[in-house]
């Protein structure tokens, strides 16, 4: 036994303790540790880990340190297995870091790489995948809405229209579907379509086309791309669609280039595949100069609401135009009864081939169009509205007697709601009986009847009720709370609603009151454009009001940087309040040059010429066009035109332009402006 102890002991392997003796696990394994370095070969790297476990046996004496050597050994048993003494075994492992263990590594690696390059390849197919169907989806949508729409099924396109927008609105076939149907239904969701369809790499000229028949439609030039309009003008009729002559035509006519206006649009006519825009076109300019032109345009305006080849849309639209020019002086006179009831007759296939939801609004304009050209037959008319009253729907009803509410036949509105029960407390019919009692003047009754509504009207229409009611009874503290009540409602009212409250804050003359309405629609993606536009009017024409008219249309442009003539009236503003740079200058200058003969943005541009020391050039420019630049000039902004004529030496007109503005309100830079070249009559 000594001598195998002293030959452990040689070999540098610790002998083993006798019972008793204190061995821990640590201090066993560190000394196999030693032993298993020597056997392991030098040459192999190798990282040596021992762990022990102990363990009571028997009467809680006993402790195992178990060891094994991993690839380069198995392990074994060290120590003495008498017993009562304590057996300790070290399990050891080896780990070499060598070529082979690179290789599994970089094997683990690439077959982690290769796993998710197939799911990443996989995921990247799937969103493609989806967004092409989306795509198709979006399109076979938009394509059924305008099949719905060409079927004068209005209600129907615009439910697929809307649809065709949430699955994939940033479609550019979309997109301009979108235009085209809310365009024409003068739905405000045209605007957030055609800003982004504007944006579009993909958009091309059809798409500034697009912008232009909005503007023109809805009366707002702020959209209309005038570099665009002003180059189709200029270009004269060749290679152009039928629509687009139809465009070109109707902003010549705006400017009052009639003449040219019908010229080309008779030639559309004749080169027309179906003579629909263009003829309806044709119509519209006939019938706006009076004259010769009325009984052609009468004519075949009458030829086309009844034509059946023409398009459905086409024809109502024919039909509503009818009814709007009918009491036009210089068209009244051209009515008598063998044309009415030509018109009559005219009405009845079209009114056969519409959607029941149409066809009460069509009758509508037939019985408007009567009453435009026989004012004293209004009793007449009247009687036969109402017995076509009691046979629609109750939804149609209440459309009818909007009408005649419409037409300052609020007695009417009063004696359909009080000889129908049930009605009462109808919200429609509560609020339309409102209305009636507010246009006739009976605010005390209006005041009454809310006191005692108990229907479901909106918070914002109550509040808007309660503001005419205080207007009405003369103001006062009442208005005051009126207001901001008001204002209140419409943070969570219907946008429409909050459109209808502004216009007619707006008409009341109560500015302050109009603007914080119209920037609460500002918050809303289809109403933005156009309450900005409406507030920067509304701030422009205040006292000290310009700089915030100028922060709403630089905020206008850096969503929709192509609004040219946005961009014209912010530099206009900027030169006269002394705010303006050299970019704007040149700008102002570009615009003008793209845009010869436009006048509001010739004034700009003479106006920049001015103010750079160019008297000379700014002249000129107002003077240019044959000299129709200068009097389009005056009406677009007089107090420029003035100071530019005089500083030309125009001294006598400059003087006439003067005495024309009359008392009108001058705002400080434009005071400054006269002032300069005019001293004594800022």
């Amino acid at each position: 036994m000594k001598k195998e102890k002293r030959e452990r002991r040689a070999g540098g392997e610790p002998a083993l303790r006798r019972p008793g003796s204190k061995v821990r696990g640590a201090a066993a394994a560190k000394a196999v540790e030693a032993t298993v370095e020597e056997t392991v070969p030098a040459a192999v790297e190798e990282r040596v880990t021992a762990t022990v476990e102990e363990e009571r046996a028997g009467g809680g004496m006993g402790e195992r340190v178990k060891g094994r050597v991993g690839e380069e050994g198995d392990g074994g048993d060290v120590g003495d297995e008498r017993p009562g003494t304590r057996r300790v075994r070290v399990r050891v492992r080896v780990k070499k870091r060598g070529l082979h263990s690179w290789r599994k590594v970089i094997g683990k690696v690439a077959a982690v790489l290769a796993v998710g390059g197939v799911l990443g390849w996989g995921l990247w197919r799937g969103g493609v995948a989806w967004g092409v169907f989306r795509g198709v989806k979006a399109r076979e949508l938009a394509e059924e809405a305008m099949a719905s729409r060409q079927g004068a099924d209005e209600e129907k396109a615009k439910v697929l229209m809307d649809e065709a927008m949430v699955v994939d609105g940033d479609d550019v076939v979309v997109l301009r579907a979108a235009v085209d149907l809310y365009g024409e239904r003068r739905d405000n969701a045209v605007m957030p379509a055609l800003k982004k369809l504007l944006l579009s790499e993909e958009s091309g000229e059809e798409d500034l086309e697009r912008a232009a028949r909005v503007a023109l439609d809805w009366g707002r030039m702020e959209l209309a791309p005038v570099s665009a309009l002003q180059e189709w003008s200029e270009s004269g009729a060749g290679g152009m669609t039928e629509g687009r002559m139809v465009v070109v035509a109707r902003w010549m006519l705006m400017r009052g280039e009639r003449e040219e206006a019908e010229r080309r649009l008779r030639r559309a006519v004749e080169a027309g595949s179906e003579r629909g825009e263009a003829e309806l076109g044709l119509c519209e300019v006939l019938l706006s100069g009076g004259g010769e032109g009325v009984d052609e345009g009468l004519e075949r305006l009458e030829r086309l609401i009844g034509d059946g080849e023409s398009e459905l849309r086409v024809r109502q639209r024919g039909a509503e135009l009818a009814a709007r020019v009918m009491g036009v002086e210089g068209v009244r006179e051209k009515v008598d009864e063998e044309r009415l009831a030509g018109f009559r007759a005219a009405f009845a296939p079209l009114v056969a081939r519409l959607d029941p939801e149409d066809v009460v609004e069509c009758q509508l304009w037939l019985h408007a169009m009567e009453l435009a050209a026989e004012p004293e037959s209004r009793q007449v008319v009247f009687g036969r509205v109402m017995e076509e009253f009691l046979s629609v729907a109750e939804v149609k009803q209440l459309r009818i007697a909007r009408w005649f509410l419409e037409l300052g036949a609020w007695e009417r509105v009063l004696g359909i709601y009080e000889g129908n029960p049930r009605w009462v407390e109808a919200e429609e019919w509560e609020a339309l009986r409102l209305e009636a009692l507010l246009e006739s003047g009976d605010f005390e009754g209006a005041k009454a009847v809310m006191g005692r509504m108990t229907a479901g009207v909106s918070a914002l229409k109550r509040e808007v009720f309660r503001y005419r009611i205080a207007a009405g009874l003369g103001g006062g503290d009442e208005l005051r709370v009126g207001r901001m009540k008001l204002l209140r409602a419409a943070v969570e009212g219907d946008p429409e609603e909050v459109r209808e409250a502004a216009e007619y804050a707006e008409g009341r003359g109560d500015r302050e009151l109009a603007i914080g309405l119209y920037k609460v629609l500002e918050k809303d993606p289809e109403e933005e454009v156009l309450a900005k536009l409406e507030v920067a009017e509304l701030q422009a024409g205040a006292v000290g009001g310009r700089a915030g008219a100028m922060v709403v249309l630089e905020s206008l442009l850096s969503g929709w940087p192509r609004l040219e003539e946005v961009r014209n009236r912010l530099i206009r503003m900027r030169i006269l309040e002394g705010r303006s740079g050299a970019d704007d200058v040149a700008a102002a200058v570009e615009m003008a040059a793209g845009a010869r003969g436009y006048a509001p943005f010739q004034v700009t541009a003479a106006l920049a010429r001015l103010v750079s020391g160019q008297s000379k050039e700014a002249l000129e420019l107002l003077e240019g066009n044959g000299g129709r630049n200068r009097r389009e000039a005056e009406a677009v902004n007089p107090v420029v035109s003035a100071a530019v004529l005089a500083a030309g030496g125009r001294e006598e007109d400059a003087k006439r332009v003067r005495e024309a503005m009359g008392g009108r309100e001058l705002t400080a830079g434009e005071k400054a402006l006269l002032e300069r070249w005019m001293p004594g009559e800022g």
